[in-house]
């Protein structure tokens, strides 16, 4: 345990590291693109297929969008906070905080990452180097993609957390690691572990944030997003109650995340009114009166 300024120097240190770390790797559309320059998506896209080719792309985002928020959820757990109410919390306001950059924010502008959007925030001259068409920001077609995002959270994702993949994996590893009959029942004993309201209840904000800011540019996601908080539900039920061990926390996570929901509407009424001001622009330079 790290007491004291020995504690605020750690905590200080490894978000100082989080922020370089997810300055330059913040969107999965950097890797992504990447695996794009190195053709990795090319047998993909030859197939042809208007289904496979729609949903690869939402289906890597959805899997860098699980790999990356663990980052965050790793530094909290090695900020080694005094209570598991602190650390569920400080870790689900930072993943929400990341998801929102990286899955809506970032991707509708049309921005790979935070140096990027910092660049086009205060760098007088990135426009001006920078061909950037603002009237392809806020489409109703990029709506199809957080559509297509949704489905595949409500249906690949409720499943996936309700098979447990990466539990089933890290518990064949341990038991390949034991020496003795003793370890062995030690381990099998151990499996199950606490459920992690921080991480899960970020990652609900999230999917009920980008429904919420599509609601209106894009109803069709609404019944998709109502479809993965109802699914959501359900997996959640189940594992608290028969796949993870009983949680004790204080109730301020709870009224914490309730107040996160207060960030959706924001991002709803922020949308529309870039899409209004955006297509209202366009329509009086091409109706001067």
């Amino acid at each position: 345990i790290v007491c004291g300024s020995r504690w605020w120097l750690r905590c200080v240190l490894l978000n100082i590291l989080l922020f370089f770390l997810l300055f330059f790797l913040t969107t999965p559309a950097i890797i992504v693109n990447t695996m794009d320059k190195f053709n990795v998506t090319r047998p993909v896209e030859s197939l042809r297929n208007p289904v496979i080719t729609q949903f690869f792309p939402t289906l890597l985002l959805w899997a860098f969008s699980i790999l990356l928020p663990f980052i965050v959820y790793y530094s909290s757990f090695f900020e080694y906070h005094w209570t598991r109410s602190d650390e569920n919390q400080v870790t689900m306001h930072k993943c929400f905080l990341l998801l929102v950059f990286m899955v809506i924010i970032l991707p509708s502008l049309g921005l790979s990452s935070l140096d990027l959007f910092f660049r086009w925030l205060f760098d007088i001259h990135f426009l001006d180097e920078t061909d950037v068409k603002f009237q392809c920001v806020f489409l109703p077609d990029n709506g199809a993609f957080f559509v297509n995002y949704v489905i595949t959270s409500s249906l690949i994702g409720t499943v996936m957390e309700l098979l447990r993949i990466p539990a089933l994996l890290v518990y064949s590893l341990r038991l390949c690691f034991t020496k003795s009959k003793a370890e062995r029942i030690h381990v099998k004993r151990s499996q199950a572990y606490e459920f992690q309201f921080g991480l899960e209840y970020a990652w609900t904000m999230c999917i009920f944030s980008v429904s919420m800011t599509y609601s209106i540019t894009c109803p069709i996601i609404v019944p998709f997003g109502l479809l993965y908080l109802v699914l959501k539900h359900m997996v959640d039920r189940y594992n608290i109650y028969y796949a993870y061990l009983p949680t004790r926390l204080s109730q301020r996570i709870h009224s914490a995340a309730i107040s996160q929901v207060a960030v959706a509407p924001i991002l709803c009424m922020f949308w529309l009114l870039f899409f209004s001001v955006l297509r209202l622009g366009r329509f009086t330079q091409e109706h001067p009166a």
